[in-house]
């Protein structure tokens, strides 16, 4: 049974969070806790208006904290 859970299953990698980035996971989790539930619950209201221009500015952000560290 054993070798069986072994051949079936493992870490193939492992990735360990950056605490530098902490806030735009954050600001990611918080738009994914929004579609979820607005995808998978049938009572959700709301808009998802919001979506495209945070991943737009958090796109942004990032590429800006990139390019003052490359510098």
């Amino acid at each position: 049974m054993r070798a069986a859970q072994k051949a079936m299953t493992g870490i193939a990698k492992e990735f360990t969070p950056n605490p530098q980035n902490h806030r735009i996971y954050q600001m990611l989790y918080a738009l994914y806790r929004q579609m979820h539930d607005a995808f998978g619950t049938r009572k959700w209201q709301g808009s998802m208006f919001n979506v495209m221009k945070d991943l737009l500015n958090i796109r942004d952000q990032v590429r800006e904290s990139h390019q003052c560290s490359s510098n």
